[in-house]
């Protein structure tokens, strides 16, 4: 079974504070990261890359489906 998780690259900073979300699917022991058109704001990751508000995750995943 496949498994899905948003994810954010912090070495990966644009000029507006804006990070690029993507979406890592883990099948088999095989990792996949599919980039979105989806940015989240430099307040709303971690540093260690994870997205801290759950509301922006929530709509990565609606999108993806």
């Amino acid at each position: 079974m496949a498994t899905f998780k948003a994810e954010v690259r912090t070495d990966h900073l644009r000029e507006d504070n804006t990070f690029l979300v993507r979406i890592r699917v883990t099948h088999n022991r095989k990792i996949k990261r599919i980039p979105t058109n989806i940015y989240v704001d430099k307040k709303d990751v971690t540093k260690a890359g994870k997205i801290k508000n759950q509301q922006i995750v929530d709509n990565i995943f609606v999108h993806l489906y």
